[in-house]
């Protein structure tokens, strides 16, 4: 603490400012400092957190576009769920 109050009335000669308002300063400096902090740790979080919902939207957007792809070479829907039923069968068994 002393090290701070030395510091403080310092920087308030230096810079011909009262030691009051230097110090209100200072204490509005660390509150803004701790702020950017803790938005910066929210801000990496969401980061995360969307990069995850771009992989799985990319994920089934892949899947929508190869399911409209078979529809266009005139497979049905109930033919692509026979086939996914039958792998799923042949996988269980081996």
């Amino acid at each position: 603490m002393i090290g701070l109050d030395v510091g403080i009335k310092e920087a308030a000669k230096m810079y011909n400012l009262p030691f009051f308002h230097s110090t209100i300063r200072l204490i509005g400096d660390i509150k803004k400092y701790n702020k950017i902090v803790r938005l910066k740790r929210e801000l990496d979080g969401l980061s995360l957190q969307k990069y995850a919902l771009n992989q799985a939207c990319s994920a089934e957007s892949q899947s929508l576009i190869n399911l409209a792809k078979l529809k266009s070479h005139g497979i049905s829907e109930e033919q692509i769920i026979s086939l996914g039923n039958t792998l799923l069968g042949n996988q269980i068994k081996t």
